[in-house]
């Protein structure tokens, strides 16, 4: 517009060429307004604070607000990003939650099976074919810790970073977890013998072996993943030893198959270490979504 319109124009809101006015105060800051089911966009407003000397003296301030619409702070990104995650934070806790179930239907099996001998016979044994109980074990224990187990590898793949090592973690849980429910519902024959037997008895055997492997390899690229991260490092050394340490009753175990010696010792001491990791790492994982989650 024309200069004398501009000055007229100004001068009726307080502000005119003839008045002293100076930049007081600057307030920016962002809101975030409430967010409708059809836009995730934040707004941004900037205050100025103006305030302006007359002729008369007489002293006149305003507020001015500068509004941008439409914009997405990067604050805003990680509330989306953490509410898609809030909505399936207890996923985690499958991580203490099957270890837990599983212990407890072991414990009451074993407990009904009079000579049942935990040092040397293998948990299988308690679901084997034609056994006292084998359905309580097999459809109550195997088969829903599997369950549990693999919504705990789901709540690893979705929830932590996307970076190819964890899915590749959560990947070998999840196959373990398959490996549990496989291990359910084709049970093996009474003293779970190595060679012979019905079929049922030769899928079980054959998938025993890569499940826990699975498991244990699972442990040992989280650990190496771990590293990557400062709110997972203090675990990663941890995870690593767990592996290890898990690989060497793995050895143990293959070489007690003949004699049958210590054999469900190794065994339980591999899986109570890879309950124990899901354990800890489902509650940290836990805790970290809720952690991060924001606050209204």
């Amino acid at each position: 517009m024309p200069e004398d319109a501009e000055s007229k124009h100004t001068e009726k809101k307080g502000f005119g060429k003839d008045r002293k006015s100076k930049l007081r105060k600057f307030d920016g800051s962002f809101n975030n307004f409430p967010m409708g089911r059809e836009t995730n966009h934040s707004i941004l407003n900037f205050y100025f604070l103006l305030e302006a000397t007359t002729k008369n003296g007489a002293q006149e301030k305003r507020r001015i607000k500068f509004e941008f619409c439409n914009l997405k702070h990067p604050r805003n990104l990680i509330h989306e990003f953490v509410m898609k995650k809030t909505s399936i934070s207890y996923l985690p806790l499958a991580g203490l939650a099957g270890p837990v179930q599983s212990t407890i239907v072991i414990v009451i099996c074993s407990t009904l099976r009079p000579g049942y001998d935990h040092i040397d016979q293998f948990i299988s044994d308690l679901g084997a074919t034609g056994t006292s109980h084998a359905g309580l074990m097999n459809f109550a224990g195997f088969i829903p810790s599997g369950v549990i187990m693999a919504v705990f590898g789901v709540a690893l793949w979705t929830l932590l970073p996307k970076h190819l090592l964890v899915r590749i973690g959560a990947s070998l849980i999840i196959l373990f977890a398959v490996g549990l429910v496989i291990a359910g519902i084709f049970s093996c024959d009474p003293g779970c013998p190595q060679q012979g037997g019905s079929m049922e008895n030769s899928i079980h055997d054959a998938i025993a072996g890569p499940m826990f492997l699975s498991a244990i390899t699972g442990v040992l690229i989280f650990g190496i993943s771990f590293r990557r991260s400062a709110d997972w490092k203090r675990l990663s050394n941890y995870s690593l030893i767990s592996a290890v340490i898990c690989y060497g009753f793995f050895v143990l175990l293959v070489g007690s198959l003949e004699s049958r010696n210590l054999t469900g010792m190794w065994q339980r001491l591999i899986l109570l270490i890879i309950f124990i990791w899901c354990g800890i790492v489902g509650i940290k994982l836990f805790h970290f979504i809720r952690r991060n989650a924001p606050r209204h």
